[in-house]
């Protein structure tokens, strides 16, 4: 129950992704015609099915292909195949499908084509789905739009046209190998606690270990962190890690080589350039990548294991980020409501910013005194100006800055159950006419740029005027 609740989620999530690009589109054209109807900005989705508690058997089809998907649920709600496949099946797949059906919804809209042009028998799909009773609901699946981004729709008995994501439509399996359970890695989402990943450029680690306190890593939303690579270590990015965690289920082997040659040089597996190590509390295992096997995938196999398969490129993506693309940017995050005291230095002033939290309550029910050199700030523009304070972002990577008396530092005192307070000190030091180093405990991984410094201090002296 735990996967398929977070299959549920990442299905609710990607709708909600989907719903803010349609308000952000929306709204960039609300700016350039200030007479757009609001109702036509707040489009709502309609749902396209009934609830998963009405139906008891969907049926996936496509035009011309005898390998219908037939899914039955039983008593208990556990949806399986009706029949067994050629192959083991896999049955997150399965509830990966089921959450994605019932969760289907689109905008309706007209189009320029006519019905026979955007539903032609070549590239028609369908979803049938029916109960006990003999109730049928199907959709009917036609073109894509020129951009990709999503499918026309329309239902049984109905000349209405909706557009849904393409995201979800291609998540569902329109054949039965796609539902096979050709899995390389046994341990799962739910029970990996490490990554180490050596990519033939770069080597590091991840782990939902935080070296912080409770307070200080408060702002880390992925919960996890890289290791053995910087002097420091970084809160990894929420979008990423969720990425690699939940993509050990798609690395599957597209062939198994028979008879394969002895030497692995053929596959490039003699001295691997990639290779991931997934760890649980009590496992481990490593994928070798070797060379290109095709256009799209290329050979692979475990470390422990003889047998040599491929895997699709897409597949690897995930695991193929660099680490600057991995970690958070900022210089330092501090969420508001552990915040004492920020203590900034800077060659053009120095500002003393105290937050008063009140007790037993949140600051953000806006219960807190804010001050910048003993004048109070309204409650709103604070939290306006330390988000641009915790914005300050570091620009590009470096290894070769040497530690000397900082230009400008930002010293945060923290609330901390264990200690009472903590400080953590940001040192920026020159590095060149447009940089600054920045050192957290006389340790150096980033640049950041002075001209956005300036601009922080710019903002603050605003608020003071």
């Amino acid at each position: 129950m735990k996967l398929k609740f977070k299959i549920i989620s990442i299905v609710v999530a990607i709708f909600l992704v989907i719903g803010l690009l349609f308000v952000f589109s929306d709204i960039r054209k609300t700016k350039d015609n200030p007479d757009t109807a609001l109702n036509e900005i707040q489009e709502e989705e309609t749902t396209l099915f009934w609830s998963e508690a009405d139906f008891n058997e969907i049926r996936l089809s496509n035009e011309g292909d005898d390998q219908e998907i037939t899914l039955l649920k039983d008593e208990q709600g556990n949806w399986d195949t009706a029949e067994p496949l050629a192959e083991e099946v896999n049955l997150n797949k399965i509830d990966q499908a089921v959450s994605i059906i019932f969760s289907l919804s689109g905008h309706s809209k007209e189009v320029d084509l006519s019905t026979d042009e955007v539903f032609t028998a070549e590239e028609e799909r369908s979803i049938t789905l029916l109960n006990q009773s003999g109730i049928q609901e199907k959709l009917t699946i036609g073109k894509q739009n020129e951009e990709g981004t999503f499918y026309y729709v329309k239902l049984l008995e109905s000349d209405e046209i909706y557009q849904v994501a393409s995201q979800l439509i291609d998540a569902l399996p329109s054949n039965q190998e796609d539902l096979y359970d050709r899995s390389v890695i046994e341990i799962t989402s739910e029970q990996v606690r490490k990554m180490n990943i050596d990519n033939g450029v770069e080597t590091y680690e991840l782990a939902p270990v935080s070296p912080y306190t409770e307070e200080e890593a408060r702002t880390n939303l992925s919960g996890w962190y890289m290791y053995d690579h910087y002097n420091n270590i970084y809160s990894v990015k929420y979008n990423p890690m969720s990425e690699m965690i939940y993509g050990i289920k798609d690395i599957e082997w597209l062939e198994i080589i028979e008879d394969p040659d002895e030497d692995l040089a053929t596959y490039g597996l003699a001295d691997v350039h990639f290779k991931i190590t997934f760890s649980s509390n009590d496992d481990e295992e490593t994928i070798l990548i070797g060379a290109p096997a095709t256009t799209g995938s290329y050979y692979a196999k475990l470390e422990d294991d003889d047998r040599i398969f491929t895997v699709a490129n897409t597949s690897l993506h995930p695991y193929s980020y660099q680490t600057f693309d991995l970690v958070e940017k900022f210089v330092k995050i501090i969420a508001l409501d552990v915040l004492k005291q920020l203590d900034i230095q800077s060659p053009d002033g120095n500002y003393i910013i105290t937050v008063e939290q009140g007790e037993g309550e949140s600051t953000t029910e806006s219960n807190a005194l804010f001050t910048i050199n003993d004048q109070q700030i309204e409650d709103e523009a604070f939290r306006d100006l330390y988000v641009a304070i915790v914005g300050l972002s570091v620009d590009q990577e470096v290894d070769d800055a040497t530690y000397t008396t900082p230009e400008a530092t930002m010293s945060y005192t923290i609330m901390d159950s264990e200690n009472g307070e903590k400080e953590v000190v940001v040192e920026l030091v020159p590095y060149d006419e447009e940089h600054y180093a920045v050192f957290l405990d006389k340790q150096v991984d980033f640049l950041v740029k002075k001209d956005e410094f300036t601009q922080m201090i710019e903002n603050i002296d605003e608020h003071l005027k």
